[in-house]
Parts: C-alpha cells; sequence; structure tokens
C-alpha cells in the first residue's frame, strides 16, 4: 500500500506543469516587441522570456542615437549605396533595409529596466506568451482579416519570437489593437500592466507607450 501511495505522489508531482492549461510547458523562448512612432520618434522595446518556472521581462526607452558615429560606420555607405540602385529587385531592398536597421541597432542607447516574476501566479501572462509563441506567423498578422485598415500616425510594432534549435519568427504589425492583432495587443498590454504595478516610476508609462 505505502508503495502504492509512493507511485501515485510521484505521478502527481510529475503531472503537475500540464494541470491548468492542457499542454505541457514550452522550451525556454523569448518574446521581443520594438515599438516606433515616425510621427513622435517615440521608441520603446519589450522582451519577454519564458523559463519553466518563471518570466523576465526587460523593458526599453530610448535615449539617444549615436549619429556621428553611425554616419561614419562604412557599412552604412555600403548600403545607401546598394539602395540607390535602379530596379533594385524588392528582396533585395528588403534586405538592404533590414541591414540599416540592424546598424541603426547597434548606435543606439537605451534605458533599460527589468522585472522577474514566477510563472505561478502570473497565469494570464503565460498564457498570452504561449499563444503567441505556438501561433504561426501568418496567424498572427492577420493580413487578410487588416486588408483595407486604414491607421493614421500609427504605431509600426516588429515583433521577434526566439527559441533554441528553432528558426526566429518575424511578426510586423502596425498599432496592434484587440480587434486587429488580439495575440498581440494583449500580450503587450498584460506585460505593460504588470510592470506599471510592480514599478510606480516605470520606465514606460502611456503617455510613452502610445496608449499600451
Amino acid at each position: 500500500m505505502r508503495t502504492y501511495q509512493k507511485l501515485l505522489c510521484l505521478a502527481a508531482l510529475l503531472l503537475r506543469p500540464l494541470v491548468g492549461t492542457g499542454q505541457s510547458a514550452p522550451p525556454r523562448y523569448s518574446v521581443h516587441f520594438h515599438a516606433h512612432s515616425g510621427v513622435t520618434g517615440s521608441d520603446f522595446r519589450v522582451e519577454l522570456t519564458r523559463e519553466a518556472e518563471a518570466l523576465v521581462l526587460r523593458f526599453g526607452r530610448l535615449d539617444s542615437l549615436q549619429r556621428t558615429a553611425l554616419r561614419r560606420d562604412p557599412r552604412l555607405a555600403a548600403v545607401e549605396s546598394a539602395l540607390q540602385a535602379p530596379r533594385l529587385p524588392a528582396a533585395e531592398k528588403t534586405a538592404a533595409l533590414q541591414r540599416v536597421a540592424a546598424l541603426q541597432n547597434q548606435y543606439t542607447v537605451y534605458r533599460w529596466d527589468s522585472l522577474r516574476v514566477p510563472t505561478a501566479g502570473h497565469r494570464a501572462l503565460v498564457l498570452a506568451l504561449d499563444s503567441v509563441y505556438r501561433s504561426p506567423a501568418a496567424h498572427l498578422e492577420r493580413a487578410d482579416a487588416n486588408r483595407g485598415r486604414i491607421v493614421l500616425d500609427g504605431t509600426s510594432v516588429d515583433v521577434v519570437v526566439k527559441a533554441r534549435q528553432q528558426p526566429e519568427k518575424n511578426v510586423y504589425a502596425l498599432s496592434p489593437s484587440p480587434t486587429s492583432h488580439p495575440q498581440l495587443y494583449r500580450l503587450l498590454h498584460v506585460a505593460l500592466d504588470l510592470y506599471r504595478q510592480q514599478q510606480p516610476a516605470a520606465l514606460l508609462d502611456q503617455r510613452y507607450t502610445y496608449g499600451y
């Protein structure tokens, strides 16, 4: 009888991570948001890492761009020259613009704040994270559903999902809302709400994050 009871206890411990969601916990991964407003110049980042028993949240606010150093970087001149080529194929243009963005990131300085919380007790954030992690990029972007949507002075949001031994998942959304991009909006909203509750003097208040 004692052996039987021990086996039951062991089974309960092994199944504990499955209770509540119906699925096993995914491997360690992270979801990175980079939001930028071309009108105001505001720029912020939210980086969320999902571990087995903890969530690591990092929040960055644009501090400065080292423009002089960027202009002196010979790699920028090479990319700008490539962009001026006549009849540049769309794929090559996109790749060149991505290289420009990568160079800008190297010379951009952010102020960072961070928060670490246990997964237990933060079910809404865990579910929102896992939802974005498990969904295909096309499902998150909802291009067909958003066809014809008009946004004036919107916020460009680039999302990257990273996991070990898996290809990166890249998603683009313009001013995500509960109706246009519900999964992305919910994750960003839940993460920022938690951060502001935990840090009253948060770097990212709603005036800076365009209402998010």
